[in-house]
C-alpha cells in the first residue's frame, strides 16, 4: 500500500495547535474512508510536532485519545491491545 500526500496546512494565527489539526485530518480521512474508527487498533503519527516541546511519537496517542480510538484497551469489552 502505498501513500500519497495530497496537502498540507500551517495556521498562522495560533489559535489551532498541531494537536488539532491532527485530530482533524484523522477525522477526515476516517470518514472518507468510510471505515468504522472501532475498527482501527493504533494510531501511528510521524511528523514534526512543534507546540509545547513533545516530541515524536509521544503525540500519537494524545491524538488517538482525543479521536476516540481504542482510548483505554484494558477497560474495553472487546480486549484489543495495542503495542
Amino acid at each position: 500500500m502505498g501513500t500519497i500526500i495530497k496537502a498540507s496546512a500551517v495556521t498562522l494565527n495560533g489559535t489551532t495547535s498541531s494537536m488539532d489539526l491532527a485530530v482533524q485530518a484523522g477525522t477526515a480521512c476516517i470518514e472518507t474512508a468510510g471505515i468504522d474508527k472501532n475498527d482501527i487498533d493504533v494510531l501511528i503519527n510521524t511528523g514534526i510536532y512543534h507546540d509545547d516541546n513533545i516530541m515524536e511519537p509521544a503525540l500519537s496517542p494524545l491524538i488517538q485519545q482525543r479521536m476516540g480510538l481504542n482510548p483505554d484497551p484494558l477497560k474495553q469489552k472487546q480486549m484489543k491491545f495495542t503495542f
